[in-house]
């Protein structure tokens, strides 16, 4: 099964020069062949995954298009603060603040330390904070429908919010104006055979796929420290983290719901550590962490 990268290829070498295709009742040829638009930076990349220019007439028309495999529900993961304000502009933090108090409560039951293995959890475990993801779906406890207006579910769609490097995207080393931002949607089958006429009959305009599909969705997933691994998955962004303190002979635990993706996991992660550093506990004595911790941590035995 080709993976996303490959899909997007074997749509580019389908819309190469001179190829023909019939779409909205109108006849166009490729005018060039297929290129992914590409960003003069480090760090991320523009929503156009294939772009190309065809002709009716006399007319050109830029087809910038961000595909999307049937199956995927991910369209962003990993987010950090910078990422966040690009994809929601001046509003991103009452955004992210809006989300995250929606399942507040939800939050306030997680267990945040693993004795025994449970709930998809490994045994001798310590909850860090919460990632933030936006998704085509909202499952789970600690997800929920991001509160955004049809502007701003366009402009994460489309990238018109991205920084300008991004917009003006790179085609074929020349900068290209808005080249970056897609203004259509395809939505593919990574098992189906891909044709010309299988992409086109797929093609949405942007706004006709807004229309159809009004509402993103967020889910909050766990960055936990495994004791057993002495490790966690990377210095992640936490849109929700959980500060740990250790006053008056007990470990204590608040949610910090304040500073959604400001905080990242090795933060958070080192100030546990020395933490067990100083009460001496490790993997071979995690159950020891139990004389310490205030009775109001979660703890899943």
């Amino acid at each position: 099964m080709p993976n996303f990268s490959q899909t997007e290829q074997s749509i580019r070498d389908l819309f190469v020069k001179g190829v023909k295709f019939n779409y909205d009742g109108i006849d166009y040829t490729v005018e060039n062949d297929a290129v992914k638009p590409t960003v003069k930076s480090i760090g991320g990349e523009c929503k156009t995954d294939v772009y190309f220019v065809a002709t009716h007439s006399n007319e050109r028309k830029e087809f910038k298009i961000s595909v999307k495999q049937d199956n995927a529900n991910f369209l962003e993961n990993k987010i950090n603060y910078d990422r966040a304000k690009e994809l929601f502009g001046a509003s991103t933090d009452e955004i992210l603040k809006t989300s995250i108090q929606s399942v507040l409560s939800n939050f306030e039951t997680q267990n945040l330390v693993y004795l025994t293995a449970g709930e998809r959890t490994k045994e001798k475990v310590i909850k860090l904070g919460w990632k933030f993801e936006l998704l085509n779906v909202g499952t789970g406890q600690l997800a929920g429908t991001v509160n955004l207006t049809h502007d701003q579910v366009l402009d994460v769609y489309s990238g018109s919010n991205l920084p300008q490097n991004k917009k003006d995207a790179l085609i074929n080393g020349t900068k290209v104006p808005n080249s970056g931002v897609a203004n259509y949607m395809m939505v593919v089958n990574q098992k189906h055979n891909l044709s010309v006429d299988y992409c086109v009959e797929n093609i949405s305009k942007m706004e006709d796929y807004i229309a159809l599909h009004p509402n993103i969705f967020f889910a909050c997933k766990a960055l936990n420290y495994r004791l057993t691994d002495d490790k966690w998955d990377g210095n992640r962004p936490l849109a929700v983290y959980v500060d740990w303190r250790f006053v008056n002979g007990k470990i204590t635990a608040s949610l910090n719901y304040n500073t959604p993706l400001q905080v990242k996991g090795d933060a958070v992660g080192n100030q546990v550590k020395a933490i067990l550093r100083q009460l001496k506990i490790d993997k071979d004595n995690f159950y020891d962490i139990t004389k310490y911790l205030d009775p109001s941590v979660n703890v899943y035995r």
